[in-house]
C-alpha cells in the first residue's frame, strides 16, 4: 500500500471514529434507540438540526421494509432535517431483525397501536404533536393512525 493510501485510510478511520463518537455522544442531533411498543422491540432514530422543529414521524413502506437504509435520501437529500426533526421509525418485524415476533403479532392493529403510542411518546418528548409522513404502506398505516388516535390529546396541550 503506498503511504498516500495508508494516509487517506487512516484519515477516514480517524474520521469514522469521530462521527461514531458525536452520535454516541448526541452531538449531530441523532438518537438511535430501541423502544418496545406493544410489547414488542422496535427502534427509531431521529434526526434534525433544530430540537425545537416540528416533528415529523415518517412511516415506511412495507410491512418489513427496513428505513435506515432511506433516512439520507428522505431527511437529508430534501432537506427536511433542516425544517423537521424527523423521527424514523423501524416498525414491528421490519427485515426479520427482531427476533420474538411472531406472524400473530402483525396484524394491522398491531402496527396502528404501535404508532399511536410512538406519536404519544415523541409528543411527549418533543412537547408536540408529530405529523405523520408515510409512504404506501405507510401511508395506509397513518390514515389507520389518525383515526385511532388522531383526536387523542395529551394533558399537555
Amino acid at each position: 500500500m503506498t503511504r498516500a493510501r495508508l494516509r487517506f485510510a487512516r484519515q477516514c478511520a480517524i474520521s469514522f471514529l469521530i462521527l461514531m463518537l458525536c452520535i454516541l455522544l448526541g452531538l449531530l442531533g441523532w438518537r438511535v434507540e430501541t423502544i418496545t411498543l406493544g410489547g414488542v422491540e422496535q427502534s427509531m432514530l431521529t434526526r434534525g438540526q433544530h430540537r425545537n422543529n416540528p416533528v415529523v414521524l415518517y412511516l415506511h413502506g412495507g410491512p418489513g421494509t427496513p428505513i435506515y437504509s432511506w433516512y439520507r435520501v428522505i431527511g437529508g437529500d430534501t432537506r427536511l432535517e433542516e425544517h423537521f426533526v424527523m423521527a424514523y421509525w423501524e416498525q414491528r418485524g421490519v427485515n426479520g431483525r427482531r427476533p420474538g415476533v411472531r406472524p400473530d403479532a402483525l396484524r394491522i392493529s398491531d402496527f396502528v397501536n404501535d404508532g399511536c403510542q410512538l406519536a404519544a411518546l415523541l409528543q411527549r418528548r418533543f412537547k408536540m404533536r408529530p405529523a405523520l409522513l408515510g409512504i404506501s404502506w405507510g401511508s395506509f398505516l397513518g390514515v389507520k393512525m389518525l383515526g385511532a388516535c388522531g383526536s387523542s390529546r395529551s394533558n399537555e396541550d
